[in-house]
């Protein structure tokens, strides 16, 4: 009987023993996030967004810009190479000068062209181009340069229309080189 005796002690020890151990609680079995966690996270969120995706699109549009800087360039570079073989820069014979080419050279959004109606492009001695966009983010930019290399930007309505003289400007809010 001791040995029925002893044997029941022990078996209700392991049952305390094994009733003693902590129970998870039914919160505690929920793991995830609180609403206020969510709306914390989605604020923080909201903010960075407030300000990187003003700048990055920023970004694009001064990375568009160049395209009319590197057409106009390379246009300008054509037009005096074609007054170093003709001693002018309009048509001779069968030779066209680059602003005459049709279609106008496009360099990304921006088409580069020689006005007809600036007075500089009738004279022999003279020429004007000008890069302009009407698509797109960079709509309303206009680039110009002259035989003289005077060079104007005319920005669009996203950077408030002004027009700088005497230089190609790429970043928001620059008044000069």
């Amino acid at each position: 009987m001791s040995k029925q005796i002893t044997l029941r002690k022990r078996r209700l020890k392991k049952d305390e023993h094994v009733m003693k151990k902590p129970q998870a609680t039914a919160a505690a079995q929920l793991a995830g996030f609180t609403l206020i966690e969510l709306m914390i996270v989605i604020a923080i969120m909201g903010i960075i967004l407030a300000i990187a995706i003003p700048r990055y699109q920023d970004y694009v549009l001064r990375s568009k810009l160049v395209n009319a800087i590197n057409g106009l360039a390379a246009v300008q570079a054509q037009m005096e190479q074609y007054f170093q073989d003709n001693r002018t820069y309009l048509a001779v014979g069968a030779f066209t000068p680059p602003c005459a080419v049709a279609p106008s050279p496009k360099y990304g959004d921006f088409v580069i062209t020689c006005p007809a109606a600036n007075a500089l492009n009738t004279a022999a001695n003279t020429y004007f181009l000008q890069a302009v966009s009407s698509t797109g983010q960079d709509n309303g930019f206009k680039y110009t340069v002259d035989n003289t290399d005077t060079k104007s930007t005319t920005y669009g309505a996203i950077w408030g229309g002004a027009t700088i003289a005497n230089c190609w400007v790429t970043a928001k809010g620059a008044t000069s080189c």
